[in-house]
């Protein structure tokens, strides 16, 4: 953690089947607070979707990280006090479920 970070919520998303994830992400977003936050995973949903619009307006994306076909659906999102950097996906040969990793800072 970078010196005088102090204590960060991180929230880790695999959202589900297409009709329980609008609901699972209203969930995430009462439970995850707007400042010293990061919220990151595989959406299943790009942010077109009318749900990942209610998290942009919440956290700004930092960058959509890996692609499923042509959709952009995995994603790292922080609180406007947090800066991210290196963001990246651990590719692997195990599952097409890849581990989303960013380097986070205060602003």
């Amino acid at each position: 953690a970078a010196a005088g970070l102090g204590a960060v919520r991180i929230g880790c998303v695999h959202t589900s089947q297409p009709e329980r994830r609008a609901g699972e992400i209203d969930s995430i977003r009462r439970e995850i607070p707007r400042r010293a936050a990061v919220l990151a995973g595989d959406f299943n949903l790009t942010l077109g979707n009318a749900p990942m619009r209610k998290i942009s307006e919440q956290y700004n994306p930092d960058r959509a990280l890996h692609r499923d076909g042509k959709n952009k659906i995995d994603f790292i999102f922080a609180s406007d006090d947090l800066i991210l950097s290196n963001c990246r996906v651990l590719e692997t040969e195990v599952s097409d479920h890849n581990p989303v990793i960013a380097d986070v800072g205060a602003r």
